[in-house]
């Protein structure tokens, strides 16, 4: 009986270990290779707002950075790719 009790706890045991550091290397993970969304297109469409919410400038320095996006008051389109922004 004892046996079978001290088998239950250690697998209890093992189990929560397992768990909490399944957990930790979720909540600790890097966030590279991530997708990210800046912005909210979705808000000029409802209430037509086209004003800028990011400029180049912030996305400057990151390498490995793909975006598109619209210019401040719709006049154009910007295409970031592989961290070289071009402007149609």
């Amino acid at each position: 009986m004892k046996k079978q009790i001290m088998a239950t706890v250690i697998a209890v045991a093992v189990l929560v270990l397992i768990v909490v550091t399944a957990y930790a290397a979720i909540v600790g993970a890097k966030k590279e290779g991530m997708i990210e969304y800046i912005g909210a297109q979705k808000d000029v469409f409802k209430t037509g707002k086209a004003a800028s919410v990011v400029s180049l400038e912030d996305l400057a320095g990151h390498k490995g950075l793909y975006a598109v996006g619209p210019i401040d008051g719709l006049d154009g389109e910007i295409t970031v790719f592989d961290s070289q922004p071009y402007i149609t």
